[in-house]
């Protein structure tokens, strides 16, 4: 674990990494925050935290120009820190399971259908690669209601998830359709992710 004085060296290290030389080139103090740093305390836990705070210019030097000053604080994220890394778990298993039981498993953010991960292969989409993608992009128009509602069906299952065949389109052809059987379940840790696993050995394509 560590002490107080070799926390403070560790701090004053991810200052020095962190903050910049100097302030603006108009002398404004400038703001910085340094990544996620991780620590290992004196029970043999770990913790997360963050340095924010202002560089400044301090004294002139008889040769000329100034030090670099920096005062920051720390913050401890370590609850946060937590929460993200179970959230990566809940998705890498998701994933995992994605890839042995469907032919792709997307995963989306249902706030802005937008699409966060994918596995599998997304051949029939069009794209081998859909991240950071809409979702909608790859259903025909005349379907988009039947999957929003599809989606709000999960979100408020009680199970948090939902079973529907699922038509989808290619972005090179847009007259490309295909029919899939997929299985849409809500991340309890964060409602605002939905799983969509698409099985298509249970549809058929147009």
């Amino acid at each position: 674990g560590v002490d107080d004085d070799s926390f403070r060296r560790i701090v004053e290290k991810v200052v020095r990494s962190s903050a910049p030389s100097s302030a603006s080139a108009d002398g404004r103090p400038v703001p910085f925050e340094s990544d996620v740093v991780s620590f290992e305390t004196g029970d043999g836990g770990t913790r997360y935290f963050v340095v924010r705070g202002l560089a400044t210019n301090g004294p002139e030097m008889p040769f000329g120009g100034s030090i670099g000053l920096a005062e920051g604080y720390v913050i401890d994220v370590t609850d946060k820190q937590k929460e993200v890394q179970e959230q990566r778990k809940w998705h890498d298993r998701w994933r995992a399971l994605g890839l042995l039981a469907f032919n792709f498993a997307l995963l989306i953010d249902i706030t802005e259908y937008r699409i966060l991960g994918c596995a599998g292969n997304t051949e029939v989409l069009g794209d081998l690669f859909v991240e950071g993608r809409g979702l909608l992009e790859y259903i025909p128009a005349d379907d988009r209601a039947n999957l929003t509602q599809a989606l709000s069906t999960a979100m408020m299952s009680q199970q948090g998830a939902h079973t529907q065949t699922v038509v989808f389109r290619s972005r090179k052809d847009e007259n490309q359709k295909t029919y899939a059987q997929c299985s849409l379940v809500l991340d309890q840790g964060d409602p605002s992710v939905l799983f969509l696993g698409a099985d298509l050995s249970k549809g058929e394509s147009a």
